[in-house]
């Protein structure tokens, strides 16, 4: 084995992950394709006033340590806040990412849109953090309502 075949090995793993996050990321239906980064968002409704969804809103984002850096801009409609994995290890190597809570009154209740959005230099969502925070996020606020 040549010295220099493990570090052709090592630069055609990085080739092809780095590949794969960006077929993966041009295939999903709401994913981004700037270059920007990679942007999810979902759309949740709730039975209930938008003053009663905010103050969910700013429990679950207050008790969780994983959200960090938390703004409410819009006095209960919009809400800003770095969230981080919560999981071990990760928590300390994966810089935050920025999630956006928008609340809006609807015939019914309210309309919640929540959205993430990565760093610039991410190319990719190869192990689905972004759309898992959301998920995680809306299970904190109907358990919380």
């Amino acid at each position: 084995m040549t010295p220099f075949r493990p570090a052709l090995l090592a630069v055609a793993f990085i080739f092809a992950f780095w590949l794969r996050a960006f077929w993966l990321r041009q295939s999903r239906p709401g994913g981004s394709t700037q270059a920007s980064g990679v942007q999810r968002s979902s759309e949740s409704h709730f039975d209930a006033a938008p003053v009663t969804v905010a103050q969910g809103v700013r429990t679950v984002l207050a008790q969780a340590q994983r959200y960090r850096k938390t703004v409410e801009t819009r006095r209960d409609a919009l809400f800003l806040t770095n969230v981080r994995p919560p999981w071990g290890l990760l928590k300390w190597l994966i810089l935050g990412t920025e999630m956006t809570i928008e609340l809006q009154p609807s015939s019914t209740g309210t309309k919640l849109t929540a959205t993430t959005k990565s760093q610039s230099y991410i190319t990719g969502d190869v192990l689905n953090f972004y759309e898992q925070y959301i998920r995680d996020f809306l299970v904190d606020l109907r358990r919380e309502l």
